[in-house]
């Protein structure tokens, strides 16, 4: 059994000395499994910066559909409708947009990593790797964390994006129509 190579080798070497060396296939593969996590580093960030990016995404967009109701939300404003009602439509089209983008991507990303692991597309060469096919376990908990994260971010994203409703003049958008 592979996880218990550590207990093996320390029950080996109380039973021999000096000259004898003994190593598990962690220790005989150590620089494979620091690269393995090195990767792993890189993928949070890269992947942290790509939720960065589609949080901006959502923000531009949000701020472009506040841009472009300027002359609807000042004929709200004018009939009656308070600052607070109008930015609780936008509130909910960032959180929606946001929601199902995330749930989407959520959806995806669990189906390919679900083919990676039970289909096996991907073939590897035993004598390089060291394994033969790319090595995936979905962990529930992880998900749930970045699930979270990425609805975090594009909420914020989304709030950000209506302080440029603040700024909107009533008067201005009314003679824009």
């Amino acid at each position: 059994d592979p996880a218990q190579a550590v207990d093996f080798r320390d029950r080996l070497e109380a039973k021999l000395s000096f000259p004898y060396t003994v190593l598990t296939w962690r220790d005989l593969n150590s620089s494979l499994f620091e690269a393995l996590q090195l990767e792993k580093l890189i993928f949070v960030i890269i992947m942290g910066l790509l939720i960065l990016v589609a949080s901006f995404n959502i923000m531009g967009t949000l701020a472009m559909r506040v841009l472009d109701r300027r002359g609807d939300i000042a004929i709200l404003r004018s009939m009656g409708a308070r600052w607070g009602q109008i930015r609780r439509i936008f509130v909910w089209q960032g959180w929606l947009l946001s929601t199902v983008g995330t749930i989407a991507g959520c959806l995806l990303a669990w189906l390919i990593l679900w083919v990676l692991q039970d289909y096996r597309p991907i073939q590897l060469a035993m004598e390089v790797y060291f394994v033969d096919r790319v090595p995936v376990k979905i962990e529930p908990h992880y998900a749930l964390v970045i699930f979270g994260v990425i609805l975090l971010f594009s909420w914020g994203a989304s709030a950000l994006a209506l302080l440029r409703l603040k700024r909107l003049s009533v008067t201005q958008a009314l003679g824009e129509v």
